[in-house]
């Protein structure tokens, strides 16, 4: 069995450390982007078996990844994890229309992110 890909899309480099050390540990392979743009580039190139991302990127923020990724590739069978520190209604409201999008809240909880991972991705393959 392959391990499962995670591909993470966040500027912030100590985020993305703390996630991938997590990620690693329970044996997904990761792999980063640091805005937006790279990160659908790297979709549309190799879909993921799970995408986070977060909302505020330069370049291509979270938002709009989330939302071409929905228009590009309506088929995709992958979910999207959106890391964000607003948890305002509004700020969610554009997210109805993406199929299975997840909202996280800062500060992260990596325990709480690999379980929302196993409940919704197959299980990674042991090391």
């Amino acid at each position: 069995m392959t391990m499962k890909r995670v591909l993470i899309a966040d500027d912030e480099a100590h985020v993305v450390r703390i996630l991938q050390r997590t990620l690693e540990r329970v044996g997904y392979e990761v792999e980063s982007c640091p805005n937006g743009e790279a990160a659908l580039a790297r979709v549309r190139e190799a879909p993921p078996d799970v995408l986070i991302s977060d909302v505020q990127m330069p370049r291509m923020g979270g938002r709009e990844l989330c939302q071409r990724i929905q228009r590009e590739l309506p088929a995709r069978h992958f979910p999207i994890v959106v890391i964000t520190s607003r948890p305002e209604y509004e700020e969610r409201a554009w997210s109805h229309h993406i199929d299975n999008l997840h909202f996280m809240e800062k500060p992260l909880s990596p325990r709480r992110l690999v379980a929302l991972l196993e409940r919704h991705v197959s299980q990674p393959a042991s090391r």
